[in-house]
C-alpha cells in the first residue's frame, strides 16, 4: 500500500538539497519504507539541517502538520550540532513552497512507481509485503528538478 505521506516526506528531502545543489541519488524503498539518498559533503551545518528538515517541512506544507515519525531526522540534526528539526522548519518549508510543481512530480512518479511494482509483485506471486525497489532514481530527480527550477 503506497505510503503517500512517506512519498512527501522523501520527496521533501530531495527538493531541499538540490535547491542546495547537492545530488542526490535516488529515492528507494527498503522493506516498504522510503529513503532519499544525498550527499552533502560540503554542507554548511545550516544546509545539511535544512536538508534533514526537508522532509517534515513538506508534510506540513502538503498535510498541515508533520508526523513525528521524523525521529531519524530529528536525531541527525541533533547529531550535527544542530539544534531542533523546528528551528529549519520554516526556512525548509520556503523552499519546498517555491518548488510546488518539481515537488508534485517526484511524489507523483513515485506512487506510479510503487504501484507498479506493487502490481508486478502480487501478479508475480511474491510472498513478501516489504518491497525493496527504486522508487526514482537519481538521473530522474535531477530531470525533473531542471524542468521546474525557478
Amino acid at each position: 500500500m503506497v505510503d503517500q505521506r512517506a512519498i512527501c516526506h522523501e520527496a521533501g528531502h530531495a527538493v531541499v538539497a538540490m535547491n542546495f545543489g547537492f545530488a542526490v541519488t535516488g529515492i528507494s524503498l527498503k522493506e516498504s519504507i522510503p529513503i532519499t539518498n544525498f550527499d552533502v559533503p560540503e554542507a554548511t551545518t545550516l544546509q545539511a539541517c535544512v536538508v534533514y528538515s526537508g522532509g517534515a517541512a513538506a508534510e506540513k506544507v502538503v498535510f498541515g502538520c508533520f508526523d513525528e515519525a521524523s525521529s531519524f531526522d530529528r536525531q541527525t540534526i541533533s547529531d550535527a550540532g544542530g539544534g531542533s528539526l523546528e528551528d529549519y522548519l520554516d526556512y525548509a518549508m520556503e523552499i519546498i513552497r517555491a518548488n510546488p510543481t518539481c515537488h508534485k512530480t517526484m511524489c507523483d512518479e513515485m506512487v506510479k512507481n510503487w504501484l507498479c511494482e506493487e502490481t508486478e509483485s502480487s501478479l508475480s506471486g511474491s510472498n513478501s509485503d516489504k518491497l525493496n525497489f527504486e522508487l526514482l532514481n537519481g538521473t530522474r530527480i535531477k530531470e525533473i528538478w531542471q524542468w521546474y527550477d525557478p
